[in-house]
């Protein structure tokens, strides 16, 4: 259950990010690909095994539950990637706009 709040939770987040961060059709593309290049980063130095991150319980099998970790961690990776690719295009796009402004 625990799993399902959080993975409930990053999709609600990642969600209202990316629909804050596009507001034309191919701004989703973008981000949908700039996720990708960020993937690797973000498995390396912010989830790798979230199992450290989650109580024990949160496992069917306890520590032992090699599969749904291995799920959690893909999808806590994939789902951080997006959301950084969002907050980065975002804050990119405001910034132009406000350079835009200026001239």
């Amino acid at each position: 259950m625990i799993l399902i709040v959080c993975g409930l939770a990053l999709a609600a987040l990642a969600g209202a990010l990316v629909f804050a961060a596009a507001s034309r059709w191919w701004h989703y593309v973008v981000i949908g690909l700039a996720w990708l290049p960020l993937f690797p980063l973000v498995a390396r130095h912010l989830t790798g095994d979230v199992s450290h991150y989650l109580p024990a319980n949160a496992f069917s099998d306890g520590p032992d539950a090699k599969e749904e970790i291995i799920l959690a961690s893909a999808y806590a990776t994939i789902v951080l990637a997006v959301m950084f690719a969002a907050a980065a295009f975002w804050a990119i796009r405001l910034g132009w706009q406000a350079l835009a402004r200026r001239h």
